[in-house]
């Protein structure tokens, strides 16, 4: 019977390299998610967030859609808690990731 689990790491090798976070030659660039210098983000810079119970550090700048994308997984198909609120799939485009944010992530698995 299909069940959803909890996204604790995204699927495969070095998921955190995978996702961008790592300092390897495959390292995935920010551009889109920076903003001007008037306050705002750097394109280098990273703030902290609670990820599934595990603190983590994740590029500034990204909504919620793009960090499910950064970490490899399709939006289309999980369930985001948002500081103890769920969120509407349209939502995640439009939603900024901010420092201390407390994020729940769920997705789907297929079973018998």
């Amino acid at each position: 019977m299909p069940s959803w689990r909890r996204s604790d790491e995204p699927p495969g090798e070095s998921g955190a390299e995978r996702a961008g976070f790592g300092r390897g030659p495959g390292r995935r660039e920010t551009t889109g998610h920076s903003r001007d210098t008037t306050g705002g983000a750097l394109p280098d810079q990273k703030i902290r967030v609670r990820l599934n119970g595990k603190d983590r550090e994740i590029p500034a700048g990204l909504t919620v859609r793009e960090l499910l994308t950064s970490l490899e997984l399709r939006p289309e198909l999980v369930v985001v808690e948002l500081n103890r609120e769920i969120l509407g799939r349209d939502a995640y485009a439009d939603l900024p990731v901010r420092e201390g944010d407390t994020l729940e992530v769920v997705h789907f698995v297929g079973g018998g």
